[in-house]
């Protein structure tokens, strides 16, 4: 894991497993690397760390740790500040050789953003 997998991980909280469906909260606080640049004076999370926090939730939810392929019907509907408490909600739609999961994030009970993630397990790429 590189420095901004691992301060995701440090945002994140407990997991929840259900089934095929997990939850996961995560809040970024404004001293969050991801929000170095994006934008100053006006932080917003980045896609691609949402991506990430997709992906890790998944993984702990698998219990690996995985690598994203492909991602597909990505939506960024609200802007995620710091300090705001991200719900991660996925449903594993793939297990076997090819993992992918349906993710939907919210912030309040707001859609803040939903995508389509390809994954495999680290080192199988």
């Amino acid at each position: 894991m590189n420095t901004l997998d691992n301060a995701i991980v440090a945002a994140g909280f407990q997991i929840q497993l259900e089934g095929d469906e997990f939850m996961k909260e995560f809040v970024f606080k404004a001293d969050f690397i991801g929000f170095d640049g994006h934008f100053p004076g006006n932080p917003i999370l980045p896609a691609v760390v949402q991506l990430m926090a997709g992906a890790i939730a998944t993984g702990e939810a698998l219990g690996t740790q995985l690598v994203v392929n492909g991602v597909s019907r990505a939506k960024f509907l609200k802007q995620i500040r710091p300090g705001d408490r991200l719900m991660v909600r996925g449903i594993l739609t793939a297990k076997a050789e090819s993992i992918a999961a349906a993710i939907k994030m919210s912030v309040d009970g707001e859609n803040a953003s939903t995508f389509q993630i390809k994954l495999t397990r680290q080192g199988e790429q």
